[in-house]
């Protein structure tokens, strides 16, 4: 598995949102992708490396908090 991200570029492999997330595996990033939780690009030939930009993907993090907080409540 990839290290997490540093936070760095514009965008973001799979490997690393996954890493980021605590996912197993890059293909649990596609459903939340193909949902439109994520945006991403496809760069390389016939468009066959995806990317998440890293803008979606803090978005899609501070979305996931804000939920957290309204079931859970805040920590204090």
């Amino acid at each position: 598995m990839a290290e997490p991200s540093t936070g760095t570029g514009r965008y973001m492999t799979l490997e690393e949102v996954a890493a980021e997330l605590g996912f197993k595996s890059r293909s649990a990033v596609y459903p939340r992708i193909y949902a439109g939780e994520l945006a991403a690009v496809a760069i390389g030939e016939n468009g066959r490396g995806l990317r998440v930009l890293r803008s979606s993907f803090e978005e899609y993090c501070k979305r996931l908090e804000r939920d957290g907080a309204k079931r859970f409540g805040r920590a204090t």
